[in-house]
């Protein structure tokens, strides 16, 4: 939350998708904020892992599931 709240507080603002593409990320963001590349990578890192968790619980809760449905 903390890198949330330092893009918040210095009007750093991008979408949503923008997270997910490197490319776009690299191209149109960090060029347009050059002085907070570093927090704007951190807190992109920081999506990432937490989507990637949030998805692995998701494919574990269905295992769980499937598992306890058939046995």
């Amino acid at each position: 939350m903390k890198a949330y709240k330092y893009l918040i507080q210095n009007n750093i603002e991008f979408k949503a998708m923008d997270v997910l593409r490197t490319s776009k990320l690299k191209n149109n963001i960090l060029p347009k904020y050059p002085a907070h590349q570093t927090e704007i990578i951190n807190f992109v890192t920081l999506m990432k892992k937490s989507l990637m968790l949030s998805m692995g619980v998701i494919v574990l809760i269905i295992i769980i599931g499937l598992i306890s449905h058939y046995l």
